[in-house]
């Protein structure tokens, strides 16, 4: 029974790392594997699904949203599916895999963690190589900033902001772990893995030179060494500190915002040309240029309610600032660091840029509910190596 346990948790890894893996083949291997992860989910963790009526209610909502913005766009000679049939992928296997992960969501997070801690390895290698021999291998040399010779860290990532997004959930997925395991045997000297995969994951945010989690770090760094945050500033300058140096004209110049005012004034400019049906239900389908700058045509909006506004119309973030509204006040309720995490990704970081159309902001849902699940029904966790008590859950972190 044990062997066979173990074996259906290193196939949770398994799924899980290659469904973050976006480009690691030339063929969606990411996407069969969340397929067979939200399908099998119930079977690895040896747990039932569970369908409650406010889940279904939200899907419900957002699927209904989805399907009015495509039927008023269907008869348009211009289609696009790949945004909206990726929005409505994600959003299914997410909520399939929620299901069975809130059953046992503290050997999920495990697990997580594992699969995050080969992806981050594996993309700070590469970056590693890169810089030692100055051949591109899974990372983004920052052209748009005019240093080709600067290499972003990528793994295997569609863009450097989502590594840095799936370091960051990862982080705060193991000082949610650690502080839970404290309060669960304050007496006990706990074992470091949470605080390695915490400076893991900040040193995969720095690596990826991602400004908007770079200015999350030092309250990663609060909410870790609390009153000892001096002292991890000290050490994190002594470590970083030259780095950042040698590349401020990267890490703290102004382009990007310049870029992001100048595309909201093209995008109100955008809305005004189009009717009335578009504006309030969007064209899921569009595939024309939105705007032309710095040279070019701009087929892809680079901030979340621009891209839904432009996709779905203004109708779509109805439903959204709801739901998003309720979720965050919930959150609150029992756990203020969370709920700051999620105001600071769900509304800056998607205003900035936007990953709706990527694992990252799909996994972080299903992140969120597995420590909504522990935080709300009484801090559950198990500790790898001490005796069991109630429900059972996983040693594999401590194995792996």
């Amino acid at each position: 029974m044990h062997s066979t346990t173990l074996s259906k948790q290193r196939l949770l890894v398994l799924l899980m790392f290659f469904g973050l893996a976006n480009t690691l083949t030339p063929f969606p291997t990411d996407k069969l594997a969340l397929i067979l992860l939200a399908l099998t989910g119930g079977w690895l963790l040896e747990r039932r699904l569970v369908f409650s009526w406010s889940g279904v209610a939200s899907i419900g909502l957002l699927t209904a949203w989805l399907l009015l913005s495509c039927f008023f766009s269907i008869g348009r000679p211009d289609s696009a599916w790949q945004d909206a049939s990726l929005l409505i992928f994600f959003m299914v296997t997410a909520w399939l895999l929620t299901t069975a992960a809130v059953m046992r969501p503290t050997e999920f997070l495990n697990s997580f963690l594992v699969a995050v801690a080969l992806y981050l390895l594996c993309g700070l290698v590469t970056w590693g190589y890169s810089l030692w021999s100055n051949n591109i291998f899974y990372v983004m040399p920052l052209y748009g900033k005019g240093r080709p010779d600067i290499y972003a860290a990528l793994s295997f990532a569609t863009t450097p902001q989502v590594f840095a997004t799936i370091a960051a959930l990862a982080a705060v997925t193991a000082l949610s772990l650690k502080q839970a395991a404290i309060a669960q045997m304050p007496k006990k000297r706990l074992i470091c893995r949470y605080d390695i995969m915490i400076m893991l994951s900040i040193i995969a945010i720095v690596a990826s030179l991602n400004r908007v989690w770079l200015l999350f770090i030092p309250v990663l760094l609060v909410a870790w060494w609390g009153r000892r945050v001096l002292l991890a500033g000290v050490l994190l300058g002594v470590l970083l500190g030259g780095f950042l140096l040698a590349y401020s004209d990267i890490a703290f110049t102004l382009g990007t915002v310049s870029s992001r005012l100048l595309m909201i004034d093209h995008m109100i400019t955008f809305f005004g040309e189009q009717g009335i049906s578009s504006l309030l239900v969007g064209r899921p389908f569009y595939s024309e240029p939105y705007f032309h700058m710095h040279g070019r045509d701009f087929h892809y909006v680079e901030s979340a309610p621009f891209f839904l506004v432009a996709k779905f119309g203004l109708l779509s973030l109805l439903p959204i600032v709801i739901l998003l509204g309720a979720w965050l006040f919930r959150l609150y309720r029992i756990a203020p660091f969370l709920a700051f995490f999620s105001l600071y990704y769900l509304v800056f970081v998607q205003f900035m840029t936007h990953e709706l159309l990527s694992v990252s902001f799909w996994l972080y849902w299903v992140v969120m509910a597995c420590l909504w699940s522990e935080r709300a029904h009484g801090l559950n966790f198990y500790i790898p190596g001490t005796k069991r008590s109630g429900n059972r859950e996983s040693s594999f972190l401590c194995q792996a």
